[in-house]
């Protein structure tokens, strides 16, 4: 066999030992995003080193729409400028979804 097959027989081999295992966290992700994800994102903020690059300068996030199944953060700068005269509303939104999360991202849209 070559390195492919190899590696392929490996990891149905994986499956096969790990099926049960495998099913039970996949049943759990749609729970996981609608119950918890969705209204207690903001926390992740709360500990914002472990998000931020090195080489990042240090935002203060500010997180927004709490307890609803979406939410929205903006940094302090945006912030005030929902005072101006202009009376802009820039902020990212949060709207996780199962599928996203299953896929490895959870996307944030910049709003106006």
């Amino acid at each position: 066999m070559n390195d492919i097959d190899e590696t392929t027989k490996h990891r149905k081999n994986l499956y096969f030992e790990y099926r049960e295992a495998i099913t039970e966290v996949e049943d759990a992700v749609e729970p996981f995003v609608d119950s918890i994800l969705k209204w207690e994102w903001a926390e992740a903020l709360a500990d914002q080193d472990r998000y931020q690059p090195e080489n990042a300068e240090r935002i203060n996030w500010i997180p927004a729409a709490k307890g609803k199944g979406w939410g929205q953060f903006r940094t302090s700068r945006w912030e005030t400028a929902k005072e101006e005269p202009e009376r802009l509303d820039i902020h990212w939104e949060h709207k996780p979804r199962a599928s996203e999360f299953k896929g490895g991202t959870s996307p944030f849209l910049l709003e106006l």
